[in-house]
């Protein structure tokens, strides 16, 4: 499964720029296409990806998509929203939580 979501950038300035600042965040990025069209591909290992949709955009970034691979689709695979999982210690049983409050106001 191709897990890389692709930008197109401005210019080889901006897509340069890009480049360096998602590697120093620690993102797996390469440039690609040419001197005319720079592109980045920025390769999706289920780290946090908001950082590094910020720095796309703010350096002018564009998400490419393709007839196979359309843009919300790319975002479901970056993210994973086809699966949020969800820690057990944020999952409250309403119940019980009631009844604590009706404890601790006696």
């Amino acid at each position: 499964m191709d897990r890389t979501i692709r930008f197109r950038l401005p210019d080889g300035k901006s897509a340069e720029l890009a480049l360096a600042t998602l590697n120093e965040l620690g993102y797996k990025a390469h440039r690609g296409g040419g001197p005319a069209m720079p592109e980045i591909h920025l390769e999706v290992d289920h780290s946090e990806l908001t950082s590094a949709l910020e720095v796309m955009q703010a350096c002018g970034g564009t998400l490419l998509e393709s007839e196979d691979r359309p843009a919300l689709e790319a975002f479901e695979r970056a993210y994973g929203l086809e699966a949020v999982p969800i820690p057990a210690h944020i999952v409250v049983d309403e119940e019980l939580a009631e009844a604590d409050c009706d404890l601790n106001l006696r």
